[in-house]
């Protein structure tokens, strides 16, 4: 009688790098100000299907633009979303996109990430280069 063994190589992520010494939510960046949630409205009038965040920093610019009175906090995140979109449609890439939008006369490159929010469904992140 021959029977064979069957041996599994799996192993989870803690088996590889042991328990988690700290985690910091999608959710407490929001919560803490380093992520600003834009309106699901606007993102779904923008044709995005999935949520989008944005940095500290790109909050701080658009905060900074609304001094001129021409400009606002959701004219500018249109224009965002809609330079965003038309990145995607050109660039073979659409995890990661880089593109350039000009907020009150100054041209800024902006990068949006797709990634898994705290329950891993997905979420666009935009933000400055240098910022994760």
């Amino acid at each position: 009688m021959n029977t064979k063994t069957e041996v599994k190589n799996e192993l989870s992520l803690t088996d590889l790098f042991g328990d988690v010494i700290s985690s910091y939510s999608q959710a407490q960046a929001i919560e803490d100000g380093f992520l600003h949630k834009l309106d699901d409205k606007i993102v779904k009038e923008a044709g995005f299907k999935y949520p989008v965040v944005i940095t500290n920093g790109i909050a701080g610019i658009i905060e900074r633009a609304k001094k001129n009175p021409s400009q606002s906090w959701d004219g500018i995140v249109w224009d965002i979303l809609t330079l965003l979109k038309y990145g995607i449609g050109g660039s073979s890439n659409t995890q990661r996109v880089a593109f350039i939008v000009k907020i009150n006369g100054k041209n800024y490159t902006l990068i949006s990430v797709v990634g898994g929010g705290d329950e891993g469904e997905p979420v666009i992140t935009i933000m400055l280069p240098g910022e994760d």
